[in-house]
Parts: C-alpha cells; sequence; structure tokens
C-alpha cells in the first residue's frame, strides 16, 4: 500500500474484523484522505478525553508518539470515528504544550505515558 489512506482502510478493515464488527465500506469516491483530519477542531474534543481517560500527565513520563496514536485511534474507531493521522496527531499534542523529541530513533512525548504503565510503577 502506498498511501495512508489505503492503509487507515485497511487497518480500520483489520480492526472491525478482529472485533467481530461488520465489515466498513467506504464509498467508491470517498477516502480517508477527504475526511478533514486538518479541521483540529474536530479532533479537539475526543482527543481531549481520550487523553483524560486513557493517559496520566507526569513531568517525569515519556511516552511513543506511535503507540500514543495507536492507541487513540483504536478508541477513536471503537466509538465509530475516523483515525487521525500522525500529523493530526502531533499537532494536539503541541497544540496542549507538549514537548517532542527523537531518541533513538523513537519520537517520545515528554510528560505523557499511559495511566495503566504509570499505575504499574505506581505514579
Amino acid at each position: 500500500m502506498s498511501t495512508f489512506s489505503e492503509m487507515a482502510a485497511d487497518w480500520l478493515q483489520q480492526r472491525a474484523k478482529a472485533n467481530g464488527q461488520p465489515e466498513i465500506v467506504l464509498p467508491a469516491d470517498e477516502s480517508l484522505s477527504q475526511i478533514p483530519p486538518d479541521d483540529l477542531a474536530e479532533w479537539r474534543k475526543p482527543f481531549a478525553k481520550w487523553l483524560d481517560s486513557a493517559c496520566v500527565r507526569n513531568p517525569r513520563c515519556f511516552g511513543g508518539v506511535s503507540c500514543l496514536r495507536i492507541a487513540f485511534c483504536e478508541w477513536e474507531v471503537g466509538r465509530g470515528g475516523v483515525p487521525c493521522d500522525r500529523d493530526t496527531f502531533e499537532l494536539l499534542l503541541k497544540e496542549l504544550g507538549f514537548l517532542m523529541g527523537e531518541v533513538a530513533a523513537v519520537v517520545l512525548v515528554s510528560g505523557l505515558t499511559f495511566r495503566e504503565d504509570a499505575e504499574e510503577v505506581g505514579l
């Protein structure tokens, strides 16, 4: 697959099948790239809700941007939504003041991690 839209459509199909949900059918003239992910206003509220329910903010924590984005996308699809692209996800994090940087070829976000990981280590 060569485009994000094709990969996202395939991902949606796989997740739906794995969860026993009916197949997701996009109209032939519609692709995920036509859904306006650039409009951050659409994403702010669900992103904030997911962040509060699934994550912990702590200055001693670092979370992988890819892992966090996958979790957000799975949560969004579970609610009947559409996964956002990486750029949109990073913009949402930046809007909230999170800093990101690359360490050993992994992009990390400072001050954020999964709630379950934080609870496991007693944060």
